[in-house]
């Protein structure tokens, strides 16, 4: 989100590849985490799959549960 475009170390292109060959996936302060390691296809009949591999150890971590809200 706010990762520089430039920079060496962003793998925006290759999220998938980096994904699917992952041990470990650290998921830091995503709101979204299962559409990170999952992907979804179709329009009319959906197909979900894991996008990482069988046995990829996810770890996730977020201040969300601190914000509250107005009713």
């Amino acid at each position: 989100m706010n990762f520089p475009t430039r920079h060496r170390l962003n793998q925006t292109e290759a999220a998938r590849a980096a994904i699917s060959n992952a041990d470990v996936i650290a998921g830091l302060e995503l709101t979204d985490f299962w559409s990170t390691v999952h992907s979804v296809r179709g329009q009319a009949q959906r197909a979900v799959g894991r996008a990482s591999k069988p046995g990829t150890k996810l770890l996730s971590t977020t201040a969300n549960h601190i914000y509250m809200k107005d009713n």
